[in-house]
């Protein structure tokens, strides 16, 4: 949330959320995964926030969401991350992997670094 707009990704500001560890796919009936994973880190205390606004949040691009490692999580929590799909619950994505992936068709952006320099 950074608080000059001449920084921001978009003309809204965006909360960035890190969600990079393996989640239960299996945890809440009648809900998204990858949408209660981003829920359960933006929820600071005992006060619900509901699955609703999440992704409501997500589809309006209010929420970025960064995944670091996505090659090291488990295939549930990989499967739950398919931007490809329209169904997908984020408009706002940033994935790192240690492997070139596909990712279900999305357009992607692919930064490859050199090997470091020794000196």
């Amino acid at each position: 949330m950074e608080p000059d707009p001449g920084k921001w990704l978009r003309k809204n500001p965006m909360l960035a959320v890190e969600v990079g560890e393996n989640f239960d796919s299996a945890a809440e009936k009648n809900t998204n995964s990858f949408t209660r994973a981003v829920r359960d880190k933006v929820q600071q205390d005992e006060e619900a926030v509901s699955t609703e606004l999440i992704a409501h949040l997500l589809k309006r691009q209010r929420v970025l969401v960064i995944v670091p490692g996505y090659s090291e999580l488990n295939e549930s929590t990989r499967s739950s991350i398919q931007p490809g799909n329209p169904d997908f619950s984020s408009n706002a994505l940033v994935v790192t992997s240690r492997v070139e992936e596909a990712l279900g068709g999305a357009s992607e952006t692919v930064i490859q670094f050199r090997e470091e320099i020794q000196l």
